[in-house]
């Protein structure tokens, strides 16, 4: 059997709350190693240990590093508490990590779990570094900042080698922060908002306005996929697949074109609402960048804002349409939001769609679109899709 050991950060700053982020973040590593034969979660002081067969460590490698409210993870070697066993297998890990570079800088770092033990964490570094410098001769020692770190956690039965920390996504567990609904697109910046709530600790729950037939059903294909990209972080998902465009047919039919879009998304917040009161959820998420297009002015938040009972979430708010593609890319979703695609807020659009709306109009405009027979027939047209 092979071991990981999985240290966390946030976590550890939770005082008497922490047992509870522990506990789920237990919960989420199992769930996740649920599918390798033997693999077993292991909780100590201040870490978690995940054993599993040697054969699997790439797989797990990839899996641990999806895991919400994991700071780093190690790959460990086991050994007896004899020093010339120590250093045989610390130089195979170190040659194995150096390869055939000529000079790599290298320190030992060791951590004394036992502090029974007669000498101190700086002796057994010492003596550990005696042994290994001089069979490889490209090492020279950094203590600040080594390219190479063997790291030693020195038990009270047995002692512990890794020489690489992998990075985790740090953040909390999944699962600790209660639910949210998402507004969720197959555009680029709905899922990073959604993975940006998942790091926070929330479970997301999705919900996606679509103008099927009018237009083609690739926006619905590709926001499952996206859902199920987003899965590896938080596992099964609902996805609440709602209706627009016999709503939308009425308001170009009898509202100002300049306010087209904002009266899409007024009724997307009701809608929304009705899924958030139907999960128990505490909030809604929008992808929303602020002044990246005209609905997103200061003024044509607000007057959509207005419409919740709860807070409107937009962990986007500050970022750039650069920096959000970046992080597409790097959970994964960006290939599936490159795909051509009509959503319901594309269609229809107006020319010049109004910057700085006031609530006033809006509500004028509403009072010809019989809005709560609209809202009421959208939301029994919903499909619910349970995803993984």
């Amino acid at each position: 059997m092979a071991t990981a050991i999985i240290h966390y950060h946030e976590i550890a700053l939770k005082g008497g709350n922490r047992s509870f982020f522990e506990a789920k973040l237990k919960e989420n590593l199992a769930r996740v190693m649920v599918g390798f034969e033997g693999a077993k979660v292991e909780k100590k002081h201040d870490h978690f240990r995940v054993h599993f067969e040697k054969s699997d460590e790439d797989s797990v490698r990839e899996i641990l590093g999806e895991v919400c409210g994991v700071e780093n993870f190690s790959f460990v070697s086991s050994v007896a508490r004899d020093f010339e066993e120590v250093i045989a297998r610390g130089l195979e890990m170190v040659q194995a990590e150096v390869g055939e570079s000529e000079e790599v800088t290298f320190r030992v770092a060791v951590h004394r779990s036992d502090k029974n033990f007669e000498m101190n964490s700086m002796e057994i570094a010492k003596k550990i570094s005696a042994g290994i410098l001089p069979v490889i001769g490209s090492l020279k020692v950094n203590l600040k900042k080594a390219e190479v770190v063997l790291y030693v956690d020195w038990g009270a039965k047995e002692v512990q080698l890794s020489v690489k920390k992998e990075p985790g996504l740090g953040g909390l567990p999944v699962g600790v922060s209660g639910k949210v609904v998402s507004l969720i697109s197959s555009g680029f910046d709905s899922p990073v908002a959604s993975f940006m709530m998942m790091r926070r600790g929330a479970t997301v729950i999705y919900v996606h306005f679509h103008s099927y037939p009018a237009t083609g059903m690739e926006s619905m294909e590709n926001v499952k996929k996206i859902v199920e990209k987003l899965n590896r972080f938080q596992g099964k998902s609902k996805l609440y697949m709602i209706p627009l465009i016999d709503f939308q047919k009425e308001v170009v039919k009898g509202a100002d074109a300049a306010l087209r879009v904002l009266l899409y998304r007024r009724m997307m917040i009701r809608l929304a609402e009705r899924v958030m009161r139907r999960e128990k959820a505490k909030a809604l998420v929008t992808g929303e960048s602020l002044a990246q297009v005209a609905s997103q002015t200061l003024e044509n938040m607000n007057v959509v804002n207005v419409l919740a009972s709860r807070p409107v979430l937009r962990p986007l708010i500050g970022m750039n349409k650069n920096e959000i593609i970046k992080m597409a890319e790097q959970i994964g979703t960006a290939e599936i939001s490159m795909q051509p695609y009509d959503d319901c807020c594309s269609l229809y659009i107006p020319k010049a769609p109004a910057l700085s709306a006031r609530v006033e109009e809006l509500e004028e405009a509403e009072k010809n679109l019989d809005i709560e027979k609209f809202e009421q027939e959208l939301w029994e047209a919903r499909e619910l899709i349970k995803v993984g």
